[in-house]
């Protein structure tokens, strides 16, 4: 077996009964910062950004394990959306052994592309107002100008690796952190100087969106799998619905009721 350090880190914001834990599944609370302790590691000790959770959500935790973290490979799972090896979200967590063979083709293990009826950027207007979306894609332009095409590319299509779930060799890790952080730093800046960052949650989308971009710009390869959904009423249902377009339109135009 090998000798390499495998972590990947559950992020959640709460006690949860169901989360993976054993040599290489970690529970991480995210957003601690004078919270009570749960018993799990925490992203408020050593290098962290724990009390900016209300806006970057599962990112405090990607930023503590990019400054904090001693593991040769390292993962990103949700406490309830976690990467599995079967059909549809059936089957086993991924173990070590598994996740060691898979990097040595790929750069990253990601997701399942979750595909929409709708572009990305139709959703990402459901969440954020388009004046912090002019606002991100303007900073972003000014940041990595080479990268624009592939931005526009992810953000007009209809699929996208979501939730910045992911695992890979810490230096690739590390690498796409660098890369993100500063970026979403000054985003921060840019959109509290416009309204005061009211819509919370725009940091953490717009994250979603770069992975897949830096993915596709550096042309990694990468190994994908379902997710295990366990707040879901069928984990295959949803898994299904992500995986094909035409459930997904029965999804938004009949049980939410969308017109068209």
């Amino acid at each position: 077996m090998s000798n390499k350090k495998t972590k990947i880190y559950v992020v959640t914001h709460k006690k949860y009964d169901n989360i993976a834990e054993n040599d290489v599944y970690t529970p991480l609370f995210v957003g601690a910062k004078d919270k009570e302790s749960y018993g799990y590691l925490r992203d408020d000790t050593g290098d962290n950004i724990s009390e900016k959770n209300q806006y970057y959500s599962e990112l405090t935790g990607l930023y503590w394990m990019w400054k904090n973290s001693d593991a040769d490979i390292v993962g990103l799972n949700h406490y309830r959306r976690l990467l599995v090896n079967g059909f549809l979200g059936t089957g086993d967590l991924l173990k070590k052994e598994q996740i060691e063979r898979d990097l040595e083709e790929n750069a990253v293990i990601v997701s399942k592309r979750k595909k929409e009826i709708e572009s990305v950027y139709d959703n990402f207007l459901l969440y954020v107002s388009k004046e912090d979306f002019l606002i991100s894609c303007e900073l972003f332009e000014e940041f990595y100008p080479e990268y624009k095409e592939t931005f526009y590319k992810v953000l007009y299509g209809n699929d996208l690796f979501s939730y910045s779930i992911f695992v890979a060799y810490k230096d690739w890790f590390d690498s796409y952190c660098s890369w993100l952080f500063p970026y979403l730093f000054e985003l921060e800046k840019k959109i509290y100087e416009s309204n005061n960052l009211e819509q919370k949650r725009v940091i953490g989308y717009i994250a979603e969106i770069l992975l897949d971009v830096y993915i596709k710009h550096n042309e990694f390869k990468a190994k994908e799998y379902y997710l295990r959904l366990l707040e879901a009423k069928s984990n295959v249902l949803g898994n299904l619905i992500n995986d094909s377009y035409t459930l997904s339109y029965i999804y938004y135009y009949t049980f939410l009721n969308k017109k068209i």
